[in-house]
């Protein structure tokens, strides 16, 4: 393994994958274990759009972990609903074609934030190893956005499959029951789990000073997570390795299952 100190003065390339069928590859753990981060750079690996789960929160939810509060089975299900939704509509886009280009995102972004949305309420948090690799491509428009205007309904028709499409979501995702509720969409759904110590999640949070997750809920989360280790379409990734080496680590997991080809 590289050493994750002397990565960001390699100044190393990302790699390049690209699905290989209709995806979602879900990037889940507790807090404070870079899957925002680490989700964000697999879906610039793939080209294909990325979602952070926590913008689709309701602002009920939000309150509630500002407060310190751990969410409950019923305060999750309409958001994990929500998430889902918003990877299938932005695969949708990813299969016609609507990414659209550098100038475009920034129009987007400019118009989400002039217009009060809530693209500024999840501020980045970047990573210990940020700097050893180019910043990923942003998501089209807000995730909320991509929602389509049909009733919910045609989202889950089994037409939809048909469409093709690939995205990544970063979405806490702790037990088996949450994690089946975002397999139950149009795309196959893989995981990709980082993980690490205690004391290395706690010490991201609180560099998250902004995030409206608190440190303290990190024990609940943890008590909380039923580890995924045995399940066959989770990827483990080690969170103490440089940014680079935990999206190889990632796409290697991947390929194996079929679901990416490496170039």
């Amino acid at each position: 393994m590289a050493d994750p100190a002397t990565q960001g003065q390699e100044q190393m390339k990302l790699p390049h994958a690209r699905p290989a069928e209709k995806l979602l590859v879900v990037v889940m753990g507790v807090s404070g274990c870079g899957k925002s981060t680490l989700g964000a750079h697999i879906a610039s690996a793939l080209s294909i759009p990325f979602i952070d789960a926590d913008d689709l929160h309701p602002k009920s939810n939000v309150e509630k972990m500002s407060r310190g509060e751990p969410l409950t089975d019923e305060d999750r299900a309409p958001w994990l609903e929500r998430v889902r939704e918003a990877a299938a509509a932005a695969a949708h886009h990813t299969a016609q074609d609507h990414i659209p280009g550098p100038e475009a995102v920034e129009e987007a972004k400019h118009e989400t934030n002039s217009s009060g949305g809530t693209g500024e309420t999840h501020p980045e948090h970047p990573p210990e190893h940020a700097s050893d690799c180019p910043p990923p491509a942003p998501l089209p428009k807000h995730p909320a956005d991509l929602l389509p205007a049909p009733a919910e309904h045609e989202l889950t028709h089994p037409g939809e499959s048909e469409k093709g499409g690939a995205a990544v979501v970063a979405c806490s995702a702790l037990k088996v029951k949450y994690r089946d509720v975002l397999r139950g969409g149009p795309l196959r759904t893989v995981f990709v789990h980082p993980h690490g110590e205690y004391d290395v999640l706690l010490a991201r949070m609180h560099h998250r000073k902004s995030h409206f997750m608190k440190a303290n809920m990190l024990d609940s989360q943890l008590a909380t997570l039923e580890d995924p280790i045995d399940e066959p379409d989770c990827v483990r990734v080690p969170v103490e390795v440089g940014m680079i080496e935990q999206v190889e680590i990632a796409l290697d997991g991947l390929q194996k299952m079929g679901v990416v080809t490496r170039e």
